[in-house]
């Protein structure tokens, strides 16, 4: 394997787009480049430049580098014509020499990242640079011509394996996060009796948009007559966050789940000055009202504050009450939303939440509810976890075969004509069952 400098099989693309009309082009560490309509949200614009005319012309097969990013991995082979930032670096591979897919997987490995990185000039991260007379001047392993393309061709044949396999562990892990929504839909809505885990014998019809019948022997009524407090709270002016020990929720804290921890605290000082700020008891549920989080839930493991984004409930009549209910709220997130206003993103109110009407079973069997979910749900974490790190562990034997194949660590023939992958896979899948 020969150690050649960049320059040698690449040149910098000095061409500029006369009209801006070819496909923007993003480059990102996270997936190198793409198409910017591929991966901008919904409602979103590409840019917010007034004309892309002067955007550096990206050919299929060029290699982009967004210098400024470059000691963060914000760079790749481009497998699309387009066009990209002024600001960037385009750089045409010759491809007698070096073929454009091995380039981009040897570039992309961690070990190539850093020494990106220790080649960068700055003071601090933020302004490390990585301009394009440094980068071609750098040098890197080539093997020839071959053995790039038996290497590409093992590691296209690898990796689709892996790919295939985590695709299949992701999958098991959204049907998981369906059968908890599914489970605690049934079971907060009186679909199924958690005792017998059979229908009740019969039904009623309700006032309730959500849930058309619940069984006969249960009532329903509006979420704030379950508890004896419901208010919310502010944002006081900067100076106070952050200090002192009482936590202040904000809607991005909740997960439906237990509030544990919180991203800023409180003091005493803040509720003495700021008359809308409140304390709210341990074992008060919390709604997100606003935003990206709407409808989000969690229950107080102690004493604390929140922002005006909350609706808290506190006080409830019942023991089990806080968490049956953030269950029922969880179960008529859609219906909440439905109610709210805002257009794209809506908002609700107190009082929306207040009002929500819900079903209300007798204390004994919302605590039948409350234990079974509990004891379901943990079961379910369990399987998320174990299958989360099989996950991370393809991942990581999925990089590290690639630096291997890439850097001449392995003798791909060999490895393959081993049954290495096979091999390390299996190990993998026996984490599933540990």
């Amino acid at each position: 394997m020969n150690k050649v400098r960049f320059k040698c099989f690449m040149r910098e693309r000095k061409q500029f787009s006369k009209f801006g009309n070819e496909t923007l082009l993003s480059v990102s560490e996270y997936y190198g480049v793409k198409p910017t309509r591929d991966i901008v949200k919904s409602g979103f614009y590409e840019t917010r430049a007034n004309s892309l005319e002067g955007y550096r012309i990206v050919r299929r097969g060029d290699f982009v580098m967004n210098y400024m990013l470059a000691w963060k991995g914000a760079y790749g082979v481009s497998y699309h014509d387009g066009i990209v930032s002024p600001a960037y670096a385009v750089f045409r591979i010759d491809q007698r020499l070096a073929q454009p897919h091995f380039i981009h997987l040897l570039l992309r490995t961690e070990r190539m990242q850093t020494v990106f990185r220790a080649h960068s000039k700055g003071i601090i991260d933020s302004r490390l640079r990585l301009y394009p007379n440094m980068f071609l001047a750098m040098r890197t392993d080539l093997p020839d011509h071959t053995t790039q393309r038996n290497i590409i061709q093992f590691l296209d044949r690898e990796i689709s394996r892996i790919d295939q396999l985590i695709e299949k562990k992701q999958r098991f892990v959204e049907l998981l996060d369906e059968k908890r929504s599914t489970l605690m839909g049934e079971a907060v809505t009186g679909q199924m009796d958690v005792q017998t885990f059979r229908p009740y014998p019969t039904y009623k019809n309700t006032l309730m948009e959500w849930i058309p019948t619940i069984p006969s022997h249960w009532n329903e009524g509006k979420l704030k007559s379950q508890f004896g407090m419901q208010g919310s709270g502010t944002t006081p002016s900067p100076d106070y966050l952050g200090h002192g020990a009482i936590p202040w929720v904000m809607s991005g804290d909740l997960d439906d789940d237990t509030v544990n921890a919180t991203r800023k605290t409180v003091s005493r000082v803040a509720l003495r000055d700021f008359s809308a700020l409140k304390m709210f008891p341990k074992g008060s549920l919390v709604i997100a009202m606003y935003g990206a989080t709407i409808g989000k839930t969690g229950i107080l493991s102690s004493s604390a504050c929140t922002n005006q984004a909350c609706c808290v409930l506190a006080d409830p009549k019942h023991e089990a009450s806080s968490r049956f209910f953030q269950a029922v709220v969880v179960s008529a997130r859609n219906h909440l939303i439905q109610q709210g206003s805002g257009g794209g993103q809506p908002n609700i109110n107190a009082k929306i939440v207040c009002n929500l009407r819900v079903p209300m079973p007798p204390h004994n069997e919302q605590l039948n509810i409350v234990t079974y979910l509990n004891r379901e749900f943990s079961r379910i974490r369990d399987l998320e976890c174990k299958t989360q790190t099989s996950i991370a562990l393809l991942l990581e034997f999925r990089s590290s075969l690639i630096t291997a194949a890439v850097t001449g660590q392995i003798d791909v023939d060999t490895w393959q004509n081993g049954g290495e992958t096979d091999r390390r896979l299996e190990q993998v899948i026996r984490t599933d069952s540990v």
